[in-house]
């Protein structure tokens, strides 16, 4: 407990400390060095992130917080850093970090220090300041917090596709890829590939097609979840459109660079998202838990816009962390998978009931068949002889009653025959087939 704590604490530190203490610059012509910075009109912090306006800034640190040793430059877009003092020498880079972190201690007195940054993605500076040993306990307990949240989505997605191979719910599998290329996502929104040495363009182009993904796989694993396709046949098409838009933004930032077209296909991929789960809500095809987890992922999407297109402009409203935001997708992962699973059990115990019905049905169809085909071998014999003995239609009459096992009375009675008559037709009948009595008529036609 007393590790979460430090981490409030230290956020409380960070954000109390703040931006009264820093200056930024924003050179636009990209024409400044440590040699002619100090000659720059600054602005105070007002705040971190400028969202669209990036390219090149300086940051001027007038004074530090008591006890700090280190500052770092928390945004995972800001790869190229540089620090110096005010003597114009280089502070010293601290490798195996997450972000470019700097160590100052020996340097303290030769403020102001210059941080300057080329930012080609969001105009995001997050300057934080720490001791040397609060900075490693707080990376020990994120690192530890990592491995919690991503054991747990591995575990859940382990599940997931657990349930689809022996289920072929398609539900599973798109449920098990979406919670992969939201893993992939936050573990770049961490900056986990800089803690291993990956960066350049080709990281945040992988990003960003991750970012693709979860609007593909998020939009379609809702229309199938909620079962939209035959009441919003429609809708497949405009999750298609906005998957396609989004794409096309993609392919455009990969070309241009331009990060006007990576905050596009951001929209892009929540608009696609959005459409897909407030129909569902709306639809109410679904009670109880099924709609509790449509109403819980669609205030995911809500802290994903904030969280993800917003800092793309530079706005905040709700200030999320990324442990809010991991929290939130946690009860996402557990309420969706565990509806999932409940309504997959719905399904295997009424397709249990079903096909107990059919084999009854097909039981009875077999006896039914049965006494068919016998029938069908009879009425195709009595053809025979009709053809063969060249009977007449009174006799063909006789044959038939006598055939279906009727008794002398009843042919009488169907025929509006008396009894004498109904017995020189039958002895008639039989000279004519050339037997005696019913015993051999029997015979004749079994």
């Amino acid at each position: 407990m007393r590790y979460w704590w430090l981490l409030v604490l230290s956020i409380f530190f960070i954000n109390g400390f703040g931006q009264n203490s820093l200056e930024y610059f924003h050179d636009t012509s990209g024409s400044y060095s440590i040699a002619n910075i100090m000659d720059a009109s600054f602005e105070p912090v007002d705040q971190y992130n400028k969202g669209l306006k990036n390219g090149s800034y300086w940051i001027k640190v007038n004074s530090l917080p008591d006890e700090a040793e280190i500052f770092r430059i928390r945004s995972h877009h800001a790869k190229e850093v540089w620090a110096y003092d005010v003597k114009g020498s280089s502070l010293n880079t601290l490798d195996n970090r997450r972000f470019p972190t700097f160590n100052f201690t020996e340097k303290k007195e030769n403020l102001p220090f210059y941080i300057n940054l080329h930012l080609k993605q969001e105009g995001n500076f997050p300057v934080e300041f720490y001791s040397k040993h609060k900075i490693e306990r707080l990376e020990q307990n994120n690192i530890f917090g990592f491995g919690l949240f991503y054991g747990i989505v591995l575990f859940i997605i382990l599940i997931n596709l657990f349930l689809f191979y022996f289920s072929k719910e398609k539900s599973f599998w798109f449920y098990s890829f979406l919670l992969f290329t939201i893993a992939v996502t936050l573990g770049i929104r961490d900056n986990i590939p800089f803690l291993f040495g990956l960066e350049g363009d080709w990281v945040v182009k992988v990003e960003l097609f991750f970012h693709v993904l979860i609007g593909v796989s998020g939009g379609f694993f809702a229309y199938n979840f909620v079962r939209l396709k035959n009441r919003y046949p429609k809708l497949k098409f405009t999750i298609g459109t906005c998957c396609g838009i989004s794409i096309l933004f993609f392919v455009t930032y990969c070309i241009t660079l331009d990060f006007i077209f990576y905050a596009l296909t951001d929209v892009a991929v929540i608009l696609a998202l959005a459409t897909t789960w407030f129909t569902s809500l709306l639809a109410g095809s679904r009670r109880g838990l099924a709609n509790f987890a449509s109403l819980i992922y669609i205030l995911n999407i809500i802290m994903a816009l904030d969280f993800f297109i917003l800092y793309d402009f530079g706005i905040s409203i709700l200030s999320l962390t990324p442990f809010v935001m991991k929290m939130g997708i946690v009860a996402d992962m557990l309420i969706i998978s565990f509806t999932i699973f409940n309504y997959w059990r719905y399904l295997d115990g009424r397709n249990s009931t079903l096909m107990q019905e059919l084999t009854l049905r097909n039981q009875e169809l077999e006896t039914l068949s049965q006494y068919k085909r016998v029938e069908d071998i009879n009425d195709s014999y009595l053809e025979s002889l009709i053809d063969n003995y060249d009977l007449t239609n009174f006799e063909v009459k006789i044959l038939h009653a006598l055939s279906s096992g009727n008794s002398e009375d009843k042919i009488a009675r169907k025929l509006k025959l008396s009894i004498p008559q109904v017995r020189q037709a039958i002895t008639d009948l039989y000279k004519k087939l050339g037997i005696s009595d019913g015993s051999d008529l029997s015979t004749l036609i079994s």
